[in-house]
């Protein structure tokens, strides 16, 4: 392999590159809430279907397939076509619009949560398995999937009566066996493109406080009907996933500017360094989306950073290949994984010791080369590196954008069933921007899991936005304390004046009643 081939195939990505902490383990497109708890029933083993066999239009012979004597035809219709309808978004490529269902129980994952028709589909659940174990390591991450597993499953005593009904009537029928669950989790993922450290403290990367959250909100199960559990993990689902990715990005962006120090002659940072710069730099310093703002100007630019130091990596481990200057990762990389900032620090070790033969002025050839290459990408395939045209970019945009935004639903009548989002309109105008306010599940399920947090110490509205900080989001105390958001709060019931706050207010848990038993 040489500079020739990622020439011809820029976004294909190199072996070495793909096997690293600077792959996302699966490469994102357009999803929705649904079909990021649907892929997570199938690749958990919980519907059997695989992505690509998913057919949408299965759902509209259910009715007939299921109706008895004592639950007819009219019956799963209301089900089916009612009481679990999920929108249609706008924008969505078919000609014919397929049904859509909410993924409430785990059989449901063999007939719907996904989009479009059958085809070679990317697979979100394996997203959601590297987001878990980048949050807790491969040591622990065997036990975390399971009780993921176990808490989607559907259980008698667990689960309301019409969750346990649908979920046990579908599995009469041929296709909704189960498959069998491996034995060892780890050998599901490429244990090198597990981005985590190995001593976990404040503060947390996305993908950390994401695990910790999920399972705050799983012990929640017993407390609440399948449905209204099922919409606060979709909303966790959503935030999580997102800002792994765009924490990927952030780490192939760092680690490119260290690559080009390197080359200019400088010495690489210590693992230590590495770690503590790619552990706090998406609090406040460089979040990845700010309260108030546009939303699409913050994606777009940091999707072109990720894009052009994804192509400049890959176009690096390309040039390596030549004969003299190969590169090879560690063994224990592939055997127990290794830290996202020691692959790094490997990394640039190797590149150090290696960039006298890789020419007078390595960082110039390098940036040069990748120059030619992004301007062919523009004027011979219309791909932009900040994903407005197509390929690998736009993909990704739409995987970040259409997972936050609000669902706008074709169906008038459907207007208010997405309440688990991230960004909103910021006015009733069409040309509105798209801004950061969450939705009352999703707040719901923030302050439920800030309050977990703090072990029963007062919580304010300064450690929820430090909460939403972990995953990238910066909302500042004031923000939440007056204007749009804060009258959501206070709509939820969720805030208390306290003298405890210093003149302001308190965050209430809003599930305290239902979890102590009052």
């Amino acid at each position: 392999m040489g500079i020739e081939e990622f020439q011809q195939r820029p976004f294909n990505n190199h072996p070495k590159y793909d096997n690293s902490c600077f792959s996302m383990g699966q490469q994102p497109e357009w999803a929705t809430g649904d079909v990021l708890l649907g892929s997570c029933y199938r690749v958990l083993g919980l519907a059997r279907m695989a992505e690509s066999r998913v057919d949408l239009e299965d759902l509209e012979r259910l009715p007939s397939r299921l109706r008895t004597n004592t639950v007819p035809t009219t019956a799963w219709e209301f089900i089916f076509q009612k009481a679990l309808r999920s929108p249609t978004r706008r924008g969505e490529r078919t000609t014919r619009r397929l049904p859509q269902l909410v993924p409430l129980v785990p059989a449901l994952g063999n007939f719907s949560g996904v989009l479009g028709r059958p085809r070679s589909r990317w697979n979100p659940g394996m997203l959601a398995l590297y987001t878990l174990a980048s949050g807790v390591g491969p040591t622990l991450f065997q036990e975390s999937v399971t009780a993921f597993a176990q808490a989607l499953d559907t259980i008698e005593q667990m689960d309301d009566e019409f969750a346990w009904f649908l979920e046990r009537k579908l599995r009469e029928l041929p296709e909704t066996e189960r498959s069998v669950a491996p034995a060892n989790w780890l050998e599901v993922l490429d244990l090198p493109k597990i981005s985590f450290r190995d001593q976990q403290q404040e503060p947390w990367i996305p993908a950390e406080v994401f695990t910790r959250d999920l399972d705050r909100l799983l012990l929640l199960k017993p407390y609440l009907t399948r449905r209204q559990w099922c919409a606060l993990i979709e909303s966790l689902l959503r935030i999580g996933l997102v800002s792994h990715v765009l924490w990927i990005c952030s780490l192939n962006t760092y680690a490119w500017s260290l690559v080009l120090e390197v080359l200019d002659g400088h010495s690489p940072p210590s693992r230590e360094s590495i770690e503590t710069v790619l552990w706090s730099k998406h609090l406040k310093r460089e979040p990845f989306l700010d309260g108030g703002q546009h939303a699409e100007p913050y994606l777009r630019r940091q999707i072109e950073s990720y894009a052009y130091a994804r192509l400049g990596m890959n176009m690096l481990f390309h040039v390596m290949d030549r004969p003299g200057n190969s590169f090879e990762w560690p063994n224990e990389i592939a055997s127990q994984g290794l830290p996202a900032s020691a692959q790094i620090e490997f990394f640039l070790e190797h590149l150090a010791q290696e960039r006298s033969s890789l020419g007078p002025d390595p960082r110039s050839q390098i940036t040069n080369e990748l120059g030619a290459t992004v301007d062919s990408l523009v004027a011979s395939r219309g791909i932009t590196l900040s994903g407005k045209t197509k390929g690998v970019p736009k993909n990704l945009y739409e995987f970040l954008a259409y997972t936050l935004q609000r669902t706008r639903p074709v169906e008038v009548d459907l207007v208010e069933h997405d309440q688990g989002y991230l960004l909103a309109k910021a006015s009733s105008a069409s040309n509105s921007p798209w801004v950061v306010r969450p939705g009352p599940v999703l707040l719901l399920a923030m302050c439920h899991v800030t309050c977990a947090s703090m072990n029963g110490a007062p919580v304010t509205l300064g450690h929820l936005a430090d909460h939403f900080g972990y995953y990238g989001v910066r909302i500042g105390a004031g923000g939440l304390q007056e204007g749009v958001i804060a009258n959501d709060l206070e709509t939820l019931g969720v805030l208390v004046d306290s003298p405890d706050a210093g003149g302001g207010r308190l965050v209430l848990d809003p599930f305290r009643s239902a979890t102590s038993g009052g």
